[in-house]
């Protein structure tokens, strides 16, 4: 947008300069090209030959590049295409719903990487992290076992010691 309002003064201009001369804006800048051609030392036959040449050669370079480019869509298309089958072959269960697919997962394929690869990598890294949850879980249940076995257990007596108390230890405790 910048460039087109740097741009946009020279451009009246040229168009008007074609109109005063009764040409259209391609015509009037394809006369200045065979003049600067000429300026340079070709006849003005050859000058407008060269002219002319490069503008045809302007057209092809721009097909092919445009043909290029639907070719390159093609094939970006294609790859996306059998991505999304290996996809759905490889990982049926996800591919059942696509927005269980994690954001991270998405940004990998944004950044190149396939489908297949970017989720793949992800449920190792997720298996990888339930693995590290049931050892640490594991290992807390082992620690509490262990405490349970080491305990002396409760300070009061689970039988009836009633013989061995009097008035006065009853009181206390009752008191606590």
């Amino acid at each position: 947008r910048s460039q087109y309002d740097e741009f946009k003064p020279v451009m009246e201009m040229v168009n008007r300069f074609a109109n005063q001369q009764g040409l259209n804006t391609k015509d009037y800048i394809s006369m200045l090209r065979a003049q600067a051609k000429q300026a340079e030392g070709l006849s003005e036959a050859d000058a407008r030959r060269s002219v002319e040449l490069e503008d045809r050669e302007a057209v092809v370079a721009a097909a092919e590049a445009e043909r290029q480019a639907q070719r390159a869509e093609a094939e970006a298309a294609s790859r996306r295409q059998a991505d999304i089958q290996e996809f759905q072959q490889t990982f049926p269960e996800a591919a059942k719903d696509p927005n269980s697919i994690p954001p991270q997962v998405w940004a990998e394929v944004r950044n190149g990487s396939s489908l297949v690869a970017a989720y793949a990598r992800y449920a190792v890294q997720q298996a990888r992290q339930d693995a590290e949850d049931a050892k640490r879980e594991t290992a807390s249940v082992q620690q509490n076992q262990r405490n349970a076995e080491r305990s002396t257990g409760s300070m009061r007596s689970a039988g009836d010691n009633s013989k061995t108390r009097d008035d006065f230890g009853d009181a206390f405790d009752s008191a606590m």
